[in-house]
């Protein structure tokens, strides 16, 4: 997963990191280390002030190291400082708002891939409040993290070693403290991860759902005086949200105070132990002056990282851990997918497959399922509402994915076949489609990119069915309308099964091919059906017998189990 969030986007953008990367290592130190040593001897310098050079002979002054000299560095150094700040800044504005759109991506095409094999309907609010959050939180750990950070975790490792050769002894206490740290925030942070976890796990799928929920069945709250208890049923949820979330700020409270005590604790030593050191002339004035400065870099980065640590960085980790099970669906790899070429002549066979809608439940719908189909063979599906039959077919193109069990398609197994390939072989026409509120001939169209607009209508003339569409104003060139609003359900049956059967596979699935077709319109399909799968696989689900004696054989779902 984080190969795909992360190492693929540093790959893609791998010049400006590097670029990025010697900007920081040039700039940060510059300002916590070079400045106080600069500032140490020109403090120096003014104690034993006696002659002023002209200011305006700077490379004198500077090979000097005179007061004017000094000036001149800390002026020059200054403006270095602040001119890489603004080129720092300038990778920043190329990276943070490239990273979103591709996190963004990332997940929409994982999400889009990951229920191609293994689909159950989105609900788009939840979908798009969780790409949101999830794209707004890998990027804020992302920004802060590039910009802030790591940068300054950097920056308190060099004035750890810059203390180490300056004075051995106070190295070692700011190595110490570094150390001990970075231990709290290890043992901080993974019991950060999962505490903020299982309160982003609550928020997601207790209290948002509930209030989803609550929302969208208001005139049945109404209705049934209900609000008293809603409202009740809501405060209860929040209660249990706000103890997740008292647990969770107790803990960063004490990972953060007990990080700066132990940097308190660091700093006041370092302090009295350089004392004693220029006490005992281990230390003179100028290079105290700087190491007292170096120690007030050192304990405002150290502070700054260890706090930033918790709120920046283990935070958005948590938020991210909460959403572990959704990034693990979408984040499934499935190399075993790699053949193509392999249908043939439409054999089917299903070998005691298994499957059940909820995987938490031993209840199956379907147990040691056995079904053969011959290629070219023609066969109907029938059985009472509820048995699995439009389940079934979408098992065939791996729509859902089995619990158990083999499905065959000319003697390979469809999970080792390429899903697009397998779909484009291995056509499913379902009972219900929303269409685009795009033309008819659009939608029919659609999927069907080497079909031209005057082969289609060729086709419905052919079979009698354009004049299925001879209500509308401008017939198939009108729009579809919303998810089909503005044609009747004929006219979408006839769109759906036109749409299916266009498309070059060698098997054909269709539910319920008839349903919502007058009685005309149903002679015409059956005909448009009969012909355009001559040579191919055909199983269609259906409770209308006057396509049954078009068929090779009827075979009820019962008796497959």
């Amino acid at each position: 997963m984080w190969k795909e969030l992360g190492w693929d986007f540093f790959v893609q953008h791998k010049l400006k990191f590097v670029v990025y990367g010697l900007i920081i290592l040039f700039v940060f130190p510059l300002e916590a280390v070079f400045l106080p040593e600069i500032y140490g001897k020109l403090f120096e310098g003014l104690r034993g002030l006696r002659s002023y050079p002209s200011v305006m002979d700077i490379l004198k002054n500077i090979k000097a190291k005179n007061v004017a000299g000094l000036m001149a560095i800390l002026i020059i150094t200054w403006i270095i400082i602040i001119s890489s700040g603004a080129l720092k800044y300038y990778f920043e504005s190329l990276l943070v708002p490239e990273y979103l759109k591709f996190i963004r991506n990332v997940i929409y095409e994982k999400t889009i891939d990951a229920y191609a094999e293994d689909y159950s309907d989105l609900k788009t609010g939840d979908y798009l409040s969780r790409v949101m959050e999830l794209s707004r939180n890998f990027k804020d750990l992302f920004q802060q993290g590039l910009t802030r950070v790591i940068p300054e975790f950097i920056v308190s490792f060099i004035i750890t070693l810059y203390l180490f050769v300056k004075n051995k002894k106070l190295g070692v206490v700011a190595g110490a403290v570094f150390v001990l740290c970075m231990v709290i925030q290890y043992f901080g942070t993974k019991k950060l991860v999962k505490l903020i976890a299982e309160k982003e796990e609550f928020f997601n799928t207790e209290l948002s759902e509930n209030l989803q929920d609550s929302l969208e069945n208001l005139m049945n709250i109404y209705i049934n005086n209900e609000t008293g208890n809603q409202k009740k049923k809501n405060e209860k949820l929040e209660e249990i949200n706000n103890k997740y979330m008292k647990r969770v700020m107790r803990i960063e409270t004490v990972v953060i105070y007990a990080t700066q005590f132990l940097i308190l604790l660091g700093y006041g030593i370092s302090i009295f132990m350089l004392y004693n050191l220029m006490k005992r002339k281990e230390v003179d004035v100028k290079n105290g002056i700087v190491l007292v400065l170096i120690l007030g870099q050192f304990i405002n980065y150290y502070m700054w990282v260890n706090s930033a640590m918790v709120h920046q960085i283990t935070y958005k980790l948590g938020i991210i851990e909460g959403s572990r099970d959704y990034l693990n669906k979408i984040f499934v790899a499935n190399k075993e997918r790699v053949k193509t070429n392999v249908i043939k002549n439409g054999n089917i066979k299903l070998k005691d497959v298994c499957f059940k809608h909820n995987k938490r439940k031993d209840e199956y719908l379907f147990k040691d399922l056995n079904w053969e189909v011959a290629g070219g063979e023609k066969v109907a599906l029938v059985g009472r509402s509820g048995t699995g039959k439009s389940t079934l077919m979408k098992l065939m193109i791996n729509l859902y994915r089995t619990d158990g069990g083999k499905i065959m398609v000319d003697d390979t197994n469809i999970k080792e076949i390429k899903v697009d390939y397998l779909r484009e072989r291995v056509n499913y026409i379902n009972q219900r489609t929303n269409l685009f509120n795009e033309s008819v001939l659009y939608n029919i169209r659609f999927g069907n990119d080497d079909i031209t607009d005057e082969e289609i209508i060729e086709k419905l003339k052919k079979y009698k069915l354009d004049s299925v569409y001879s209500e509308l104003p401008d017939g198939v060139n009108a729009k579809a309308g919303i998810h089909g609003g503005n044609l009747s359900g004929g006219m979408q049956k006839v769109t759906m099964l036109m749409r299916g059967l266009l498309r070059p596979s060698k098997v054909v699935l269709i539910d319920e091919p008839l349903s919502g077709l007058d009685a005309n319109s149903r002679v015409k399909a059956i005909d448009m059906i009969i012909q355009e799968t001559e040579n191919k696989t055909l199983v269609i689900i259906t409770h209308d017998e006057e396509i049954l004696p078009h068929m090779d054989r009827v075979v009820d779902i019962k008796e497959l189990q």
